[in-house]
């Protein structure tokens, strides 16, 4: 009989989003430690500087704080269009290839050109958010965490409704929930590292986990 695990498509199974997820914490740490000393896919911090800013009159800093909003808003509007536009295959694999693309780019590129890719990560971070949103059909986020930790929450508050069923569903997602922090861990090391050569690793990651989609290999 099948598990209550593989009863979910690929895309929603925890060791697959495990990988993109840790994708995501990485990236954060990257552009913080190499590419300007800010977080890219923090839009509510974000919003709420920019908001301040504008009570302020500070019209330099509302700046600064509206173009990551605009930019990952950008990337999601990106993946939109790439979806609408390859309907004979699966769009999110070649999304999937188009971001380890300019990971290595980002591993070439001199340090000059901090501004820019700052705000281009931020795109990156868009694009990245939309490709994989659910879990076992609960919302996921690849790229921050504060929803997630109410996924978290409600897996482990149904642990005393099925005890046996739930509880592995609560560490199933304990696992995805961790993974983020680990890639901001393991990102940080190698920022620290290698400096912009950091983006390199990761690419690698992502182009394993477009070839893993597109063969839809069980894991």
């Amino acid at each position: 009989m099948e598990s209550e695990y593989k009863k979910f498509p690929f895309e929603e199974r925890t060791l697959f989003l495990m990988g993109l997820t840790f994708v995501g914490g990485y990236i954060n740490t990257y552009a913080y430690i190499v590419r300007g000393g800010s977080f890219v896919s923090f839009q509510t911090g974000n919003i709420v500087r920019l908001s301040m800013a504008a009570a302020e009159f500070n019209m330099p800093m509302f700046f600064k704080h509206l173009l990551p909003v605009l930019f990952c808003f950008s990337g999601a509007c990106l993946a939109e269009i790439f979806r609408l536009l390859i309907k004979k295959t699966d769009w999110r694999f070649y999304v999937l290839l188009i971001e380890a693309f300019y990971l290595f780019l980002l591993g070439i590129r001199p340090h000059s050109a901090d501004t820019f890719f700052k705000y281009s990560l931020s795109v990156f971070a868009g694009v990245h958010f939309y490709l994989f949103r659910v879990w076992e059909g609960m919302p996921h986020n690849l790229i921050a965490t504060t929803g997630n930790v109410r996924g978290l929450a409600i897996c482990f508050t149904n642990t005393w409704s099925d005890m046996k069923i739930e509880i592995m569903r609560f560490l199933r997602y304990s696992a995805l929930f961790f993974s983020f922090p680990a890639g901001a861990f393991v990102g940080t090391i190698f920022s620290n590292s290698i400096g912009a050569y950091a983006a390199w690793p990761i690419c690698l990651i992502t182009i394993m986990w477009a070839i893993l989609y597109r063969s839809k290999s069980e894991i």
